[in-house]
């Protein structure tokens, strides 16, 4: 089976006119989420699909314990988790003090084993007719409020659907329609959803 891939256009930086260099990435209106990661697992071990989603949630809670506390993890066969600092810019140490320093993300190394496995993949290019067509900010904003007038929430994942755009477009137009006051948001971290404001 084949990964579908699209070629788009590479921001250039601010001033620069040159045409945009072309790079390549993957097409997928799939988020896979735990739910069903257990309910596989669990069709092939002796293990039940809420031990497994009890069991990750209980590793999830190590990691981030290890972490809060300068930790880096290191899990074989999957990967390399860290955190990194925030600090304002400045030239002076004198200037930076302890309560100007705050989390900023977890970097994740994926290990060279998964690296390894992945390589054989093999890719094809998204038919023409399936190709994401750039539809003006407007229309994707309208085609959002218009989902939310026949539905109560939508997903950041719905957004990219219906609008055929990437990740990236999709929380551009959410936020611009919060800060519009035409949305609000509802739910937090992986469970965030949106309705009419």
């Amino acid at each position: 089976m084949s990964v579908k891939y699209d070629l788009f256009e590479s921001p250039t930086p601010k001033g620069e006119v040159e045409k945009r260099a072309l790079h390549a990435r993957i097409v997928s209106g799939r988020t896979i989420r735990m739910d069903r990661i257990c309910t596989e697992i669990s069709a092939f071990t002796s293990f039940s699909s809420a031990d497994i989603k009890g069991l990750l949630q209980a590793f999830s809670d190590q990691i981030v314990s290890h972490l809060k506390y300068g930790d880096e993890i290191e899990l074989e066969g999957l990967g390399h988790f860290s955190a990194t600092l925030y600090c304002p810019k400045t030239t002076s140490e004198a200037a930076i003090q302890a309560n100007d320093i705050h989390f900023k993300t977890v970097k994740f190394r994926c290990s060279k084993k998964i690296k390894k496995a992945l390589r054989p993949m093999k890719f094809e290019r998204l038919p023409k007719e399936d190709r994401m067509l750039s539809l003006p900010d407007k229309q994707r904003k309208e085609n959002i409020l218009h989902f939310l007038k026949t539905q109560p929430v939508i997903t950041s994942s719905y957004c990219m659907a219906i609008n055929q755009c990437s990740r990236y477009l999709a929380l551009k137009d959410i936020q611009d329609l919060l800060k519009e006051q035409r949305l609000e948001k509802l739910g937090f971290g992986k469970n965030i959803m949106y309705r009419l404001a």
